[in-house]
Parts: structure tokens; sequence; C-alpha cells
């Protein structure tokens, strides 16, 4: 049975520092000072129960907060962690300029579903 991930749209930092197809203000983090979260960053919360929002904060990449966060990241070696191909897909997604709002939306939605997750978009505007 497929888990299912929230991507509020009210936090979704995505897009680039062009005006057109984002949302959110500030940084496009996982975490920004002006409280919105990519995607990933909304994710990473959810799947790693320990991590808070002050972890995310400021960060760029899963990789970057050094835990497993399956399947966000994974450890190297013993000792790096580094984002999984899906991380930089997703990445890739939200941060276009390209792609509407909606085409991002299915675009996560279809990559997250080849790993068995369902993607419930809640607080999006009528």
């Amino acid at each position: 049975m497929a888990k299912t991930l929230i991507l509020d749209y009210s936090k979704w930092r995505c897009g680039g520092r062009g005006r057109k197809n984002r949302l959110g203000r500030g940084e496009t983090r996982l975490g920004n000072k002006e409280g919105f979260q990519c995607c990933l960053g909304q994710f990473s919360l959810q799947l790693n129960k320990s991590l808070t929002s002050k972890d995310i904060k400021d960060k760029a990449t899963p990789a970057l907060l050094g835990k497993v966060i399956s399947p966000l990241t994974v450890l190297i070696n013993d000792k790096v962690t580094v984002n999984t191909t899906l991380s930089s897909n997703a990445m890739s997604i939200n941060d276009s300029q390209k792609m509407t709002i909606e085409q991002k939306i299915t675009a996560l939605r279809e990559l997250f579903g080849s790993k068995d997750y369902k993607i419930r978009v809640i607080n999006r505007p009528k």
C-alpha cells in the first residue's frame, strides 16, 4: 500500500528567482527564513520524524542534513550522506521555471509514485 506525503501549497517554495511558475518568498531551500519549504523540505520532515523545521532551515538539499532519509538520501561507505536520484529529480521539478505549478504537482506525483508514495496537496487555493 502506498504511503502518503503531504505537500502544503501554502508553505511551498518552488521555482527559481524568476517571477514565473513559482510559489512562496525567499530563497528556495528545504526551509527558508520566511517560513517556506521546498517539496523536499516538507517531505524530509515527514519521512524522518527526528527532524525539525530548525534542522532544515537554510539547507539546500536533504544530503546536507547528514541523516538517512529514505528514499531521499543514502549513506555511502558508512560515513557520507548523499542525495538519491529521486531527490535530484524532485529538486529539478521543484526548481523549474518552465513547468507550471500544476505540471510540477503532476510530475512530483509521478516521480514519487514510482517509489510507492502518493502526494496529497493541501491548502491549495480554489
